[in-house]
């Protein structure tokens, strides 16, 4: 089930378990950091979904700072995707592998 950036990529909520709440990757004016998702889901394999979020420094000033993200997903972090229309759970795993 490739999602992409299709408009049903806009319609999707991606959280991740900060130890008491789940919480959504928007920025701090809420916009929604997602900018592709692609979901694999076949039969006798687990699901798994590839997630790329837009990471921006948190300033200008330095070209190696780190962006609002770089702190918080870390490997084996739960992690859940949402159909905001359907209110529907389409993943709910662990973060394997956070690639800058």
């Amino acid at each position: 089930m490739p999602v992409g950036t299709s408009p049903r990529a806009a319609r999707m909520l991606v959280e991740y378990w900060s130890g008491s709440a789940w919480t959504s990757l928007t920025s701090s004016d809420g916009t929604s950091r997602i900018l592709t998702i692609t979901i694999t889901d076949e039969l006798n394999t687990p699901r798994m979904v590839v997630i790329t979020i837009f990471n921006p420094r948190t300033s200008s000033s330095s070209i190696f700072e780190s962006g609002d993200f770089d702190t918080v997903l870390k490997n084996k972090m739960k992690i859940r995707v949402t159909d905001q229309a359907t209110k529907s759970i389409l993943f709910l795993g662990k973060v394997e592998d956070v690639a800058p």
